[in-house]
């Protein structure tokens, strides 16, 4: 088991696939990623070899338990994923 900080990812665009890239350079492990369409995130995850991806960011929080969350979703949309993750 992996002693590198785990991160949990909101959103399948450009940001999100950017965060990833970005977390992974730093040596954290991307254990998730979470977002409103079931095709676009598994394209996602497989691309990008994270190995969870779900329509639910609360349960994935419970279940994935990441010491990071990053959030790459549109501004507007942020509210509701940090406070859940707080």
């Amino acid at each position: 088991m992996s002693s590198n900080p785990k991160v949990l990812i909101a959103g399948t665009g450009f940001a999100g696939e950017g965060h990833a890239a970005a977390f992974r350079a730093a040596g954290a492990d991307v254990v998730g990623i979470v977002g409103r369409t079931l095709d676009v995130l598994q394209d996602v995850a497989e691309r990008n070899a994270i190995p969870f991806y779900g329509l639910n960011w609360a349960q994935a929080l419970e279940q994935l338990k990441p010491d990071i969350v990053s959030i790459a979703t549109p501004g507007g949309a942020h509210y509701e994923p940090i406070k859940q993750a707080i």
